[in-house]
C-alpha cells in the first residue's frame, strides 16, 4: 500500500514580468486629409493575453509627428533616436489592460496625389486589427484604391466606423485584419464649377475716371477659397486699386503685375452665391481720349459683362472700342433696371454688354 508517509515538494511559480507579456491591440484611425497635411485621430486599445505590461512600443507611419497622447494610464512616451518612427509608451503602473490611448498625429499630405497610410503596429502583439476612416477636406476627393491591394485590408461601410471623435464623418472606411497593413488611396482636388456676372460701373469726372466693379458669383459644385481676376495692363494704364469689399469676405489680395492677374483669397470657403466689389480709379487730362482695359473675372464659363458709364454733373463722355472688342448698347434692345452704387445714384448712365473676351475701350470726356 501507500503506507502512512507522504512526501511533498513545492516549487514557486515565477511571476510574469512585463517583458514576457503577450499583447493584443485594436486600433481605430480617423484620417482628416487636407492638401498639405493629414491629421490622424487614433484610438488604440492594448491588453495582455498573458502576463502584465507597463510599457509597449508602437511603430508610426513614415514622417509622422506625435502631437499628443492621452489616456488614464498613460505616463510618458519616448522617441527612439536609432529607429525613426518608433515610440515607446510608458504606463503609470503594470497592467493587464485594456489600456486605452488617444493619439493625435500629423503626417505630410499626399505625395503626387497619392496617400499611403500604415503604422501603429504594437511590437510583439500576437493579435492586431483595426479600422481606418478617411475624411477628405472640402475641395478634395478620394480616387480609386491602389493598384496592388493589401489582402489584409477590406473595404467596409463608412457608417460602421466606430470612433469617439464624433465631429468628422468619414466618407470611406476600411478594416485591417493584421499588422503590418498598407492602404494607398488617390487624393485629388475637386474642380469647382461656378459662374460670375460682372457689373462694371465706370464714372467719368473732369480729371478722373472711377471704377466700381460688382462681381456676383454663384457656385454650383464644390466651393471656392479664392477667385482670380484678369486685368490686362491695369498698372501701365495708370489705374490705382483702392480696395476690395466686403471685409468680412475678402481675406487678402495678391497683385501679380507680370501676369496681369489679381488673386483674391476669401475668409472662408464659399459654396453658394456671394459678391465681391473692386474699386479703382485713374486720373485724366482735359478732354483727351482715355484708353483703358477692364477687369475680367475668371469662371467655369465666360462671363456676360455689363458696363455702365455714368457721367458726373456737367460732364459728357463718349465710349469707343479698341482692337477686337465688341459692345452692344442695352438701351437699344435690352432695357434693364439697374441699381447704381449709392455714390452714383441720380446721375445719368448708359449701359452696354461686352460680348468679347477682349475689353479694350477708350473714353472721351
Amino acid at each position: 500500500g501507500l503506507g502512512n508517509r507522504l512526501d511533498l515538494s513545492w516549487q514557486p511559480t515565477p511571476e510574469a514580468s512585463p517583458t514576457e507579456a503577450s499583447l493584443e491591440a485594436n486600433t481605430t484611425i480617423l484620417a482628416r486629409i487636407d492638401s498639405d497635411a493629414v491629421l490622424l485621430d487614433v484610438e488604440q486599445r492594448v491588453q495582455a493575453l498573458q502576463g502584465t505590461f507597463d510599457s509597449f512600443a508602437v511603430q508610426l507611419p513614415v514622417a509622422a509627428e506625435v502631437l499628443k497622447i492621452e489616456g488614464d494610464e498613460y505616463r510618458e512616451h519616448r522617441l527612439d533616436p536609432n529607429k525613426p518612427g518608433r515610440v515607446t509608451v510608458s504606463l503609470t503602473k503594470a497592467s493587464v489592460g485594456p489600456v486605452r490611448l488617444r493619439w493625435t498625429v500629423r503626417m505630410p499630405g499626399a505625395d503626387r496625389r497619392r496617400l499611403q497610410l500604415d503604422g501603429f503596429a504594437v511590437e510583439g502583439a500576437r493579435k492586431q486589427s483595426g479600422e481606418i476612416g478617411l475624411a477628405p477636406h472640402e475641395g478634395l476627393r478620394l480616387s480609386a484604391a491602389q493598384q496592388r491591394k493589401d489582402s489584409n485590408v477590406l473595404r467596409i461601410d463608412a457608417g460602421e466606423l466606430r470612433t469617439a471623435a464624433g465631429l468628422v464623418q468619414a466618407t470611406r472606411a476600411y478594416r485591417f485584419l493584421t499588422q503590418p497593413f498598407s492602404l494607398v488611396v488617390g487624393v485629388e482636388p475637386i474642380e469647382a464649377y461656378y459662374l460670375v456676372e460682372p457689373r462694371l460701373f465706370l464714372s467719368a469726372a473732369v480729371n478722373q475716371i472711377s471704377l466700381d466693379a460688382a462681381l456676383q458669383y454663384q457656385v454650383y459644385r464644390d466651393s471656392l477659397s479664392e477667385v482670380t481676376i484678369q486685368w490686362h495692363d491695369w498698372k501701365a494704364d495708370g489705374w490705382t486699386i483702392d480696395g476690395f469689399d466686403p471685409p468680412d469676405l475678402v481675406e487678402s489680395v495678391a497683385l501679380d503685375e507680370d501676369r496681369n492677374s489679381i488673386r483674391v483669397r476669401l475668409v472662408k470657403r464659399q459654396s453658394a452665391a456671394f459678391q465681391i466689389r473692386l474699386r479703382a480709379r485713374r486720373s485724366t487730362k482735359g478732354s483727351e481720349d482715355v484708353a483703358f482695359t477692364l477687369p475680367r473675372p475668371k469662371a467655369s464659363s465666360p462671363p456676360n459683362v455689363s458696363l455702365f458709364v455714368v457721367n458726373a454733373e456737367n460732364v459728357e463722355s463718349e465710349l469707343a472700342v479698341r482692337g477686337e472688342t465688341v459692345i452692344r448698347s442695352m438701351t437699344a434692345s435690352t432695357p434693364e433696371q439697374v441699381v447704381l452704387p449709392e455714390a452714383l445714384r441720380g446721375l445719368r448712365s448708359t449701359g452696354y454688354r461686352i460680348e468679347t473676351e477682349e475689353q479694350a475701350l477708350s473714353l472721351r470726356i
